[in-house]
């Protein structure tokens, strides 16, 4: 993900474990360990590790996740 203009005053992330219109990245599972789950970039050799807060929007780990950021809206 490129970075995002005005990340300190906040920022949106939208994700999916299915493809939606403009995401710009996919993160593939590779495993689980520690109750969180590894994720790598699709296309890359970064990987992350997401704590089990995950399940607070998944019932599972999703296989692929879908995300876009983008500046938090001025609109308030």
């Amino acid at each position: 993900m490129a970075e995002i203009p005005g990340a300190d005053d906040g920022f949106a992330l939208y994700f999916s474990e299915n493809p939606f219109p403009g995401f710009q990245v996919k993160l593939d599972w590779i495993r689980e360990e520690y109750e969180g789950n590894w994720y790598r970039l699709d296309g890359t050799d970064k990987e992350g590790w997401l704590c089990p807060a995950l399940f607070k929007y998944f019932d599972r780990a999703p296989e692929n996740i879908y995300a876009k950021a983008e500046p938090a809206s001025t609109k308030r």
